[in-house]
């Protein structure tokens, strides 16, 4: 198999002298990457007979041998204690040490496991890589050495060794002589040598280098470690026998029969006998293992050491292969060149079609969706050695929570994964073990240097000789994050020439020709939404999306809507699969998760938790993160039938499954309460397919004042490969009616007046056997008690909250939350009093909150109305600084007492979810305990969120506690870890459990993002800068209540919303019956006699708006307020003209020209190499006339944060020599959107000039694009 090009690869690298340690510097040669090496091949094993062979299990192969177990192993540090001739007989080992293998040795104590992302671990003077340099004193070496004994009855056959994995490098002894050389530590290395063996006992010995110029090639985002990470084991052959195979199982033009394609290369290793045919027998097998085509050859002699030989055939009609139906043949290979040495060999296949066709991915003619992840092989305690049960393990993850494809990011994985994706069901996206990162994309980059092209090719040629056969592989990947040139497009020309039934892609070469997918990674939503607007010739499928560090990803809806409006965008494959932590105990015997910089002193590099990505735990625990990713990716779609009340639409989403064993409950829920439920007759839809469904619901009758909602289930009926009978596959909560009329709060009758006690430190109000206790030094409630029980006592007081601890995505404006000091808010009252009458007792308190420095944050001015039942109104009237960056929260917190373990709530639930990650949740009544609100990330972080909470009841044993009703569905976090101590633990072994809870209930919590690698979060998630106002009620609560009821009580009436429906028209809307709404134009405070709301408000100049909804038997809502501009009537601009005249600095491949292209995925950015230039930078733009501007929009980076532009001066000119400033220390949002600078008027000028002074990350600047507000 492709003889010729491996006849001239031979050349390049080969050399049959001896091994001298003199001239064996191998590892730090590029076009040295192999020696002796056998020619890579199909995974396969030879068997005797024919049960055996069907059952394919190679352990059990007589011609197996496994080497894995206890090997002599003795590690040195650098070149400069290499060990000379320890592969002799002689050489004393009785000192050496044993480890396992396959094993990483730095996982068993010999050296520092190291993570970095993009540079070379090697680098720790942190200078730009010099290939093939590596360090000679800092290069640990691992010697390996075992001995092993060879079956008698293999005398006469060809004995190889197989060494699955190892990294980076290696040279071999077989009974002390040389035997070889390897690199590429993801592909095996195999060796014949069976005239190196004798008989009794035969030793191999191994010398592995950590590091070698092969690294410069394996610059993934993992944990840098080495060793022997795959099987070791011996195999034998007849000396005339299967070299190889290459089975194309095909279908016809018309996607109905199988074209059966088998090419098997022979070869001969002894003398070549002209007497003895070999006789080729080639059998396929069906799904219940018949014989459905049988086809014998005989090659009378061999001209050759290696022959090949092919079978054809039509199969009627078979079974297809898909992720969804994995239909499985059986191949069966028999080689006879004599009785004794007949060999039997079998491989599962499976018929399928892959290709692009008129800019789509078909499978078997059907356009099908990647639903996918990133896995890279990792295990908590073995790290890059992956069991089999492991494996087992995460497919079945997989095929439960609804992927159907996984990219091997980045290097083929071990060959058992390939077995059971085809058995299973898995799409494939198989990645050669290609990145070199740490060079950039550059002149420098490795793909542009041809003495470095060979050493790429052989990578991809191993990768797709070895795995050409598995029908899981419908893609090839030419590998990751490597820069682009003339290496890749031959990589890719040799791969469709060599295997034209496949596509290929490779995300650097963008929309050039040698990809046929365009596959970017982390692409924001309008990007790909911009693409898939447009007719185009091929697929965006997305490489990387949805970075899922720590506490994320967010928006996956808004993805996935946008996949699936268009027939060119065709999924993505989410980062990444697992955490790839590292378990260790600490000295108090507690577990935690270890990551970059764990080991080793503070001079090893280190990228810290960029690893944990996962949406599983190391340990495979099942997270929100896989919930939401299950629920997003399900394959079952509901829809309530517009104006038909018990209707249901159901859409099967599958591509070639049937819904034959799916079975659908359904329950009527009314204000979370299951009122009725039943289930639906099975719908056997066939793919895309869609059906109306009436449900059984006896009565119509519904309360107006309550929310109505259908829970719909999809199961299975019955089990089906690793998906169980019973599963849940799919859901759908559908809103039946949502509330029109509010119900009024009832107030306990109680004839007790409310009793005040007054100090000098504190207010004390008891009303009902219920006590509320206020510090007046800081104008906060600090204490409730309920009869004896203690409910709140916190010296703190109910104080506003704006922190959070950031998760990692908040890495793009976390580090302003500690500039302004959000996380220690200092409080100052401004004034305190209250009034008592006969029905309620106000208390009056205007708070300012201070920051940093004693930087004014924020002023609230609160309104606590006690009632005579003992009830709490809280009115918040929030002002923020409008100088704040992008909040995580605005709230109000507090610390709950020990004893308020129980909760249980009305809102989304029951596991952790946030406004842009809350698909996989619903809207129900959830209980549980506060332990349980507490979600594990390996570095701490924000955690436990729930959203649209109607209510939120806290309560001890006895059931006594306290409930707190918004007037308007709110979120809340509760838990026995504070926002600051979760922030300043870097693991989760440093937290000290308290046994209070802290509580916390807000307005508004920030959604999650994607930042920490990737767009941030969509404007709609954002908690924004403004006036809040904020209400809710405290009420003292035992469980015996009639909580449902309770909770629809409200005493305010809710405010009405304002939505602007253009530039210049206004709507005011309200979702309750029997309001009145009220507003003002100049923000007065409206009342009865200002304008009645009855149509839209159409404006041309300033306004701001001021609204209030008045209803009977509630108080008056709060008032909301906005200001809005007079309208600016834009005119389109053609850019195309524009030019860059003048630019200080740039990074190749990141120039100026970018900010005008259009396109906000591209960016300038500022020469960021040692020794660049430091701030001010500039940029200066023609717009080649003059133009009326009203101002301007600069899109910032939509990926990473560095040189967001912080500080900025603005220039305008209309003949680039005379300048008039427009913005002077101006400052821009740290934030991966736009920012719009509005002039103070209209400015006729051609020339824009922006000098940035400062960046929220490094001494750089970055700029996405440049857009022009020009008016008429």
């Amino acid at each position: 198999m492709t003889k010729i090009l491996f006849q001239v690869l031979l050349l390049t690298f080969i050399t049959q002298n001896g091994f001298c340690q003199n001239h064996a510097k191998y590892w730090q040669n590029p076009q040295i990457f192999g020696e002796n090496k056998e020619k890579p091949h199909a995974t396969f094993m030879p068997f005797k007979d024919y049960e055996a062979a069907l059952k394919n299990n190679f352990q059990k192969s007589p011609f197996y041998k496994s080497l894995n177990g206890k090997w002599k192993f003795n590690w040195v540090k650098s070149l400069q204690d290499k060990l000379n001739k320890f592969y002799e007989s002689t050489f004393d080992i009785t000192n050496w040490n044993e480890i396992d293998v396959p094993s990483n040795w730095e996982i068993q104590g010999y050296g520092i496991p190291i993570y970095v992302n993009q540079p070379y671990e090697f680098m720790w003077d942190k200078k730009r890589p010099v290939p093939p340099y590596l360090p000679e004193d800092n290069n640990p070496i691992g010697y390996y050495k075992r001995n092993f004994t060879v079956a008698e009855d293999w005398t006469n056959r060809e004995i190889f060794i197989h060494l699955g994995a190892v990294k980076s490098a290696f040279y071999i002894w077989v009974n002390g002589n040389y035997v070889g050389y390897s690199q590429g530590s993801k592909t095996p290395a195999e060796w014949n040598i069976t005239k190196y063996l004798h008989d009794g006992e035969n030793s191999v010995s191994l010398e592995v280098y950590r590091w070698s110029d092969g690294t410069y090639l394996e610059c993934q985002d993992f944990w840098r470690i080495s060793g022997i990470e795959r099987d070791v084991y011996l195999y034998s052959k007849a000396k005339t026998s299967v070299r190889d195979f290459f089975i194309k199982a095909d279908l016809d033009e018309k996607l109905e029969n199988g074209l059966l394609n088998v090419k098997i290369d022979i070869s001969t290793m002894g003398m070549i006998s002209n007497e003895v045919p070999t006789k080729c027998v080639c059998k396929l097998l069906d799904l219940d293992e018949k014989v459905i085509y049988e086809s014998e050859k005989e090659i009378e002699y061999l001209k050759q050491k290696e022959t090949v030989i092919e079978f054809k055939s039509i199969i009627q009609n078979p079974n297809k292969w898909s992720a969804e139906i994995p239909n499985l043949y059986t191949l069966i290979i028999e080689i006879t060149p004599h009785e004794m040495d007949k060999e039997i060999i079998a491989t599962k296949i499976g018929f399928r079609n892959v290709k692009i066709l008129e800019g789509q991915l078909l499978v078997n003619g059907k356009a099908i969706n990647i639903k996918g992840v990133n896995r890279h092989e990792h295990d908590r305690k073995s790290g890059h050695v992956i069991s089999k049960e492991l494996m087992i393990q995460d497919i079945t993850l997989m095929k439960q929570n609804n992927i159907n494809t996984v990219r091997t990011s980045h290097y083929p994985n071990d060959p058992y994964w390939y077995n059971l994706c085809d058995e299973y069901g898995l799409y494939v996206i198989d990645e050669a073990n290609i990145e070199s990162h740490g060079m950039g994309y550059g002149p420098e980059s490795l793909a542009k240097d041809t003495t470095w092209f060979n050493a790429h090719l052989d990578r991809m040629i191993r990768m797709v000789e070895r795995d050409k056969n598995h029908p899981s592989v419908i893609i090839w990947s030419l590998g990751n994050e490597a820069g682009d040139g003339l290496t890749f497009e031959k990589m890719y020309q040799w791969t469709k020439n060599y295997d034209s039934t496949r596509p290929v892609q490779y995300e650097r070469a963008g929309l050039n020709k040698h990809t046929d997918i365009y596959c970017p990674m982390y692409a924001s939503v309008e990007y790909i939404k911009n693409y898939g607007s447009k007719k185009q010739l091929r697929p965006l499928i997305l490489c990387e999306y949805a970075h899922s560090m720590g506490n994320a990803p967010g928006n996956l809806k808004e993805y996935w809507d946008a996949i699936e409006a268009s027939d060119y965008l065709q999924g993505g494959c989410i980062w990444d699969w697992v955490d790839q932590g590292i378990e260790k105990i600490d000295s108090n015997g507690i577990k935690y998760f270890a990551y970059g910089g764990d080991f080793g002193d503070k001079n090893v590099p280190s990228d810290g938790n960029f690893l944990i990505n996962g949406i599983i735990t190391a340990d495979r625990k099942v997270t929100p993160k896989l919930k939401e990713v299950k629920k997003i990716y399900q394959n079952i779609k509901f829809r309530k039938v517009v104006n038909a009340v018990n209707e249901i639409e159901i859409t099967n989403n599958y591509d070639f499954a049937d819904l034959s064993n799916v079975y659908f409950k359904w329950e009527l829920t009314e204000d979370g309460v299951s009122i009725q439920s039943g289930f639906i007759d099975s719908q056997y839809l066939e793919p895309k397919e869609t059906a109306n469904v009436k449900l059984e619901i006896l009565n119509n009758s519904y309360n107006e004042q309550a929310d109505y909602y259908i829970n719909i289930i999809a199961y299975t009926k019955k089990q089906c490969g690793l998906v169980p009978a019973n599963h849940l596959i799919a859901f759908e909560q559908l809103v039946v009616k949502k509330r029109r009329q509010l119900t009024p709060y009832k107030f306990e009758i109680n004839k007790l007046p409310i009793n005040i006690a007054e100090t000098v430190e504190q207010l004390k109000v008891n009303a009902n056997s219920k006590s509320f206790i206020f510090n007046k030094a800081i104008g906060c409630l600090t204490d409730i008690e309920f009869g004896e029980n203690t409910i709140m006592q916190n010296k703190e007081g109910l104080r506003l909250n704006l922190f959070r601890a950031p998760i990692d995505n908040d890495n793009v404006v976390s580090d302003e939350w500690f500039e302004f000091g959000l996380d220690k808010m200092n409080i100052s009252n401004q004034e305190f009093k209250f009034v008592n009458n006969s029905k309620n007792v106000k208390i009056f308190s205007k708070n300012k909150y201070f920051g940093n420095n004693n930087n004014y944050i924020a002023s609230v001015n609160s309104t606590y109305t006690i009632y005579t039942d003992g009830t709490m109104q809280i009115d918040n009237n929030i002002e923020l600084n409008d100088n704040l960056p992008s909040l995580p929260r605005i709230g109000f917190s507090t610390l709950l007492d020990s004893k308020m373990t129980k909760i249980n709530w009305f809102g989304e639930g029951p596991h952790e979810n946030y406004s842009d990650r809350k698909e996989s949740s619903w809207v129900g009544i959830f209980e549980g305990k506060i332990d349980s609100q507490y979600v594990e990330y390996v570095k701490p972080q924000a955690n436990g969120n729930k959203e649209n909470v109607s209510w939120l009841m806290l309560t001890n044993n006895s059931n006594n506690g306290i409930m707190i009703v918004p007037i308007l569905p709110m979120s809340y976090t509760a838990s026995h870890y504070d926002d600051i101590q979760l922030a300043n633990a870097k693991h989760t072994n440093e937290l000290n459990k308290n046994e209070c809870v802290f509580l916390s209930i807000d307005y508004k919590h920030r959604g999650l993002g994607n930042g920490s690698c990737g767009p941030d979060c969509l404007p709609e998630y954002k908690v924004e800068l403004g006036v809040v106002n904020f209400s809710f009620y405290l009420r003292p609560i035992n469980m015996a209540d009639k909580i449902v009821e309770l909770g629809r009580q409200i005493i305010k009436s809710p405010p009405p919303t304002l939505n602007l429906i253009n530039d210049s028209t206004l709507a005011i809307n309200y979702s309750f019956d029997n309001a009145k709404i009220y507003y003002t134009t100049d923000g007065s405070t409206p009342n009865e006699n200002s304008f009645l709301y009855t149509n839209e408000i159409i404006f041309n100049h300033d306004i701001q708006i001021a609204a209030i909804a008045i209803i009977k038997d509630f108080e008056n809502s709060n008032v909301v307020k906005q200001e809005y501009s007079k309208p600016i009537k834009t005119i389109s601009v053609d850019k195309t003209k524009w030019k860059i005249i003048y630019c200080d600095s740039f990074e190749k491949g990141d120039e100026p020209q970018n900010v005008i292209d259009g396109n906000t995925e591209t960016m300038w950015h500022t020469e960021w190499a040692e020794n660049s230039p430091i701030h001010p930078h500039e940029i200066i733009i023609d717009l080649n006339q003059t133009q009326n501007l009203a101002g301007l929009k600069l899109t910032h980076r939509q990926s990473g944060t560095n040189g967001i532009i912080k500080e900025f001066d603005l220039f305008l000119s209309k003949d680039n020599n005379t300048w008039e400033k427009i913005v002077s220390d101006g400052i821009l949002q740290n934030k991966k959107g736009m920012d719009t600078i509005l002039f103070n008027e209209i400015e006729n000028s051609r020339y824009v000039r922006i000098v940035a002074k400062s960046s929220y990350s490094g001494h750089w600047t970055s700029l996405a694009e440049l857009d022009i507000l020009a008016v008429k």
